[in-house]
């Protein structure tokens, strides 16, 4: 059933909250039995008085990331602001690496 639940949230902006309480946005990009898979994840964190976005993983690059069903609470579509910020921040982060590139 949860897989069925998720099939609607394809390419959406998905906030997943897994059994540790992390909490993740991204992109859903397929489901399977075992897994979801999501592009460009974030990590949604708390710094003082404000929620920031910042990085999956800090010492590689995470475009496609597969995350076992077993460790996640719930997905849920991203609230508008939400995913406006996060799209923000892909396309931030994609003209940084085109800037380096050209350098």
């Amino acid at each position: 059933m949860f897989k069925e639940m998720l099939n609607d949230l394809i390419t959406k902006t998905v906030t997943v909250r897994s059994i540790n309480n992390d909490e993740f946005i991204g992109k859903l990009i397929s489901i399977d039995d075992k897994y979801i898979v999501i592009q460009n994840p974030r990590s949604v964190l708390i710094n003082g008085p404000d929620v920031i976005l910042g990085p999956f993983v800090l010492t590689a690059k995470a475009n496609i990331v597969p995350m076992q069903l077993n460790n996640i609470l719930c997905v849920v579509e991203t609230l508008a602001d939400a995913e406006k910020d996060y799209l923000e921040s892909i396309l931030e982060e994609e003209d940084a690496e085109a800037s380096t590139e050209e350098d």
